[in-house]
């Protein structure tokens, strides 16, 4: 004898949403910036090129944008350019910069056509203060995992959930919940009195 699980119409698609959802949540992660040369909100000793790496392969369409704090000018020279030996990173030629604070504007556009925006400051300065370990531009930068700020705001152009494919994705799942949760109220026995 054998025993059959038989799951009635209502549970499969319950079943079905969780896994779903569970889907989008990895789709959703992999994409975006993983680490950052020059490193996040630390100083750093005469860089030449801001470095991004990200989740998965970036394409044409990719942009970082390098801006003084003082002047409010951009410091970067050139197009970004993806690295052929690594198509998961992005970067930016500098001009040589004065010593004060950056902010690193980028907007990456993956290979699945998806698209991660973000941005971060940096200090350059002229020394590095006693017992710091230093970070220039000769040998190996050392990168930094990124870890997103919660405080930080959204920008106007990712405001919206509808944005990318992972939104669309969650708008309709949160539909079929509305539908499942329709089912469930209006299938429920009635009571008889």
């Amino acid at each position: 004898m054998t025993n059959k699980v038989r799951l009635s119409p209502l549970h499969t698609i319950v079943m079905t949403t969780i896994l779903w959802l569970g889907q989008v949540g990895m789709v959703q992660a992999h994409g975006g910036l993983v680490t950052a040369f020059p490193v996040p909100n630390e100083p750093v000793i005469n860089p030449t090129e801001v470095r991004l790496s990200f989740g998965e392969g970036v394409v044409v369409g990719t942009s970082i944008q390098v801006v003084s704090w003082e002047t409010l000018k951009d410091v970067h020279q050139g197009q970004t350019q993806i690295d052929p030996a690594q198509p998961t990173m992005a970067f930016v030629p500098l001009a040589p910069l004065d010593p004060g604070r950056y902010s690193v504007n980028w907007y990456a556009v993956m290979i699945d056509e998806t698209s991660t925006e973000g941005s971060y400051e940096f200090d350059v300065v002229l020394s590095m203060p006693t017992g710091r370990p230093t970070a220039t531009t000769g040998g190996a930068p050392q990168a930094m995992e990124i870890v997103p700020s919660p405080v930080a705001a959204p920008s106007p152009a990712n405001s919206s959930l509808l944005n990318s494919r992972a939104g669309v994705l969650i708008a309709l799942a949160l539909a079929l919940g509305l539908v499942v949760t329709l089912l469930l109220i209006f299938m429920r026995p009635q009571e008889h009195k």
